[in-house]
């Protein structure tokens, strides 16, 4: 089974070569790299092997259905590490050859290939994204967000809006998972939003049920 990271710990695709970069493509490897712009045609671009990658606004996120993708969402990438597959090669306009990128495809394998296997008690890796008053919101593959509530985030009381002091902005966890978030808390915020909890016997990062 291929590895789903979270963005900024996926393989680097910026000093691969065209030869290594059609293997990726071959085998569906998901490859980061940096968004260099997010352009009037609202894609985002990189370059990749001395080439450059198109990223197209339609697959910059793997949005519910009915859900509406705002701009901002996906220009907050520029600059940031940012997750895909390789679909193939196109051609513009002017008949320049150009890789065609998609998160979104990549966030579609990462949960049917790895977070819908996931059993409650699973441990698995996550990147802190943000932190809320309420908990600290991760990255548990390929920018697909987990909230970690603050109630689950030690075994020692927190003070309330106080979740700062047990975890730090994009620092890596090893998180005790996870339960899809039933209607009602969170699941206005995003699809599939997930629970997660590291507070357990001793200590340990374990399993919220």
């Amino acid at each position: 089974m291929l590895e789903y990271r979270a963005e900024g710990l996926c393989r680097n695709a910026n000093h691969l070569s065209r030869e290594e970069l059609s293997r990726c493509i071959a085998g569906g490897e998901v490859l980061q790299s940096t968004a260099l712009a997010y352009d009037t045609d609202r894609r985002l671009r990189f370059e990749l092997g001395g080439m450059r990658g198109i990223m197209p606004f339609a697959d910059c996120v793997d949005a519910a259905p009915g859900e509406t993708v705002k701009d901002i969402a996906v220009l907050t990438r520029v600059g940031r590490p940012t997750c895909f597959v390789i679909m193939g090669t196109e051609f513009d306009e002017n008949g320049e050859e150009y890789y065609l990128l998609s998160r979104a495809e990549a966030q579609r394998r990462c949960r049917a290939q790895y977070l819908d296997t996931l059993e409650a008690g699973s441990v698995i890796p996550c990147t802190v994204t943000h932190i809320e008053n309420f908990g600290a919101f991760c990255d548990i593959g390929c920018g697909i967000a987990a909230l970690l509530p603050i109630d689950c985030l030690s075994v020692s009381r927190i003070a309330s809006g106080r979740p700062a002091a047990f975890v730090r902005h994009q620092e890596p966890r090893c998180t005790g998972a996870h339960r899809p978030d039933p209607a009602g808390a969170f699941g206005h915020l995003e699809r599939e939003r997930r629970l997660l909890c590291r507070r357990g016997n001793g200590g340990r990062h374990c399993a919220q049920r």
